[in-house]
């Protein structure tokens, strides 16, 4: 840059430490300015990183947000109904039953999935409304079993993990889980409340 005319006229017309001190503010001036300029493309540049960012971010959020409107309630909770059928309410749920007939309602939406422990003194039949239980007209849980029964849009099928099996108590007691299993082979105590 070159100098400015105001230092031209100034020589030999102030005192040379005035005319220095003014040089000195003058480079001073334009060293900030130079600065700013060189700032403003970097400060640019972050302001749009930080956009983008915040744009991920929200994009995740939204993500996030539809999973799990997508998880139904009842997923992990407990059917204490004892419901003559497998209804919608119980996707993803323990239905414990105690009766010798359960219907599987094929209205539920799929993919449908749920828990079912039988609790009865006998064999439990499994009767769809339509379609068929594992190939078969219908089909059975064995007392004392817990299955996990599928519902695939057109058929229903049973995985049974054998029997002597019952869940004796679960009980959610400020935030914790006491739950105890037993079977003929095993039994398993979490601990928690009481």
């Amino acid at each position: 840059m070159s100098t400015p005319a105001i230092f031209r006229n100034l020589h030999g017309k102030v005192p040379p430490e005035v005319e220095h001190a003014l040089r000195l503010l003058f480079n001073g001036m334009k060293d900030s300015h130079d600065a700013i300029v060189a700032l403003k493309g970097q400060h640019d540049s972050t302001s749009s990183q930080v956009k983008t960012v915040s744009s991920q971010v929200a994009t995740t959020q939204q993500s996030v947000n539809q999973v799990a409107a997508s998880i139904p309630a009842a997923v992990g909770s407990v059917n204490l109904l004892a419901p003559a059928s497998l209804e919608q309410t119980s996707y993803g749920a323990l239905v414990p039953i105690t009766s010798a007939a359960l219907t599987l309602n094929s209205n539920v939406s799929p993919p449908y999935f749920a828990f079912v422990q039988n609790n009865g003194g006998g064999d439990a039949t499994l009767t769809p409304t339509s379609g068929t239980v594992n190939g078969s007209a219908t089909g059975s849980i064995s007392a004392g079993s817990l299955a996990t029964v599928f519902f695939d849009g057109t058929n229903w099928w049973v995985a049974e993990g054998g029997g002597g099996g019952e869940i004796t108590y679960l009980q959610l007691d400020g935030g914790h889980a006491a739950t105890t299993y037993s079977s003929d082979t095993f039994r398993f105590d979490m601990g928690g409340a009481s």
